[in-house]
C-alpha cells in the first residue's frame, strides 16, 4: 500500500528556508543591480554586485544604525549607502573617512552625484561593502 504524503510536512522546511533567506538578505549578504554609470569604468551599468552587509558590523535597517560595530569604512572601499536626499541605494568609493562621516565619490565624475555636491554622509547610512562585481 502506498502512503499518501502529508502536504504539511513540506511547510516547516519551506518556512525555515524562507526565514533563513530573509535574515541572510537583511543582515548578511545582498545582491544589487547597477543602474547608473557613476562608477564606470570599474563598475559598469548593468553589473551585478554582491554586498557584504556585515562588513563594518551588525546594522538594523529601520532606523538605520549599527547595534554592534567591529570595523570602520576606510579610503578606497566601495560601498552601498542610502542617499540622504532621496533614500535610494547608491554605490560610491570612499575618498575620506572618519568615525562618523564618509566623503563619497563616483569613479566617473561627469556622471556622479556625490559628496562633492551634497557633502559627507553619516557612516550610519552605509548599507554594506561591495564584495564582488559581475558584468552582465
Amino acid at each position: 500500500m502506498k502512503k499518501k504524503s502529508d502536504p504539511g510536512m513540506f511547510a516547516v522546511p519551506l518556512l525555515l528556508a524562507l526565514t533563513a533567506g530573509f535574515i541572510l538578505r537583511l543582515f548578511v549578504l545582498d545582491i544589487l543591480l547597477v543602474e547608473g554609470g557613476s562608477m564606470e569604468p570599474r563598475i559598469p551599468a548593468g553589473s551585478i554586485l554582491l554586498i557584504n552587509r556585515m562588513a563594518y558590523g551588525i546594522r538594523l535597517p529601520l532606523p538605520p544604525r549599527y547595534i554592534l560595530r567591529w570595523g570602520s569604512p576606510v579610503r578606497e572601499d566601495i560601498v552601498v549607502y542610502s542617499d540622504t536626499h532621496d533614500g535610494k541605494l547608491k554605490i560610491k568609493r570612499i575618498a575620506a573617512a572618519s568615525d562618523t562621516l564618509v566623503f563619497l565619490r563616483g569613479d566617473n565624475p561627469a556622471l556622479s552625484v556625490d559628496s562633492r555636491l551634497h557633502g559627507s554622509v553619516p557612516v550610519e547610512k552605509i548599507v554594506g561593502k561591495v564584495l564582488v562585481s559581475l558584468e552582465r
